[in-house]
């Protein structure tokens, strides 16, 4: 690699960590039938957003979710049901966030994610 296309390189890897940057070729995709998306194609958001997806999933509760969001600029993910759920697969659904997902809003309203996990 010449000097200078390493240097370039530098670059845009530099520009990838910068706040509006996006770190993905893609900022939205479909795991276990639940479509992520990061505003800003964060890497580290999409790997959150991955890890509820197969948590819901091996809980036997990803059905129920129809999208997660996470909004780069907030630093929130929110969640989108496909239609009411019932309390035990809300219960299971908020621990797979709790264990996946560093803050988040609940649909009711509450803030939680594994920041806020004592």
């Amino acid at each position: 690699m010449s000097k200078n296309a390493a240097f370039t390189r530098g670059i845009d890897v530099a520009r990838s960590f910068n706040e509006k940057s996006g770190q993905l070729s893609v900022g939205s995709l479909t795991a276990y039938g639940i479509e992520l998306t990061t505003r800003y194609s964060k890497c580290a958001e999409m790997i959150e957003m991955l890890e509820f997806a197969r948590l819901a999933a091996e809980a036997g509760a990803a059905a129920f979710v129809r999208s997660v969001f996470y909004d780069s600029k907030a630093g929130l993910c929110s969640f989108e049901w496909h239609g009411p759920i019932d309390p035990e697969a809300e219960a299971q659904l908020r621990a797979c966030a709790d264990r996946s997902i560093t803050q988040y809003q609940w649909v009711n309203g509450d803030i939680g994610g594994k920041g806020f996990l004592t």
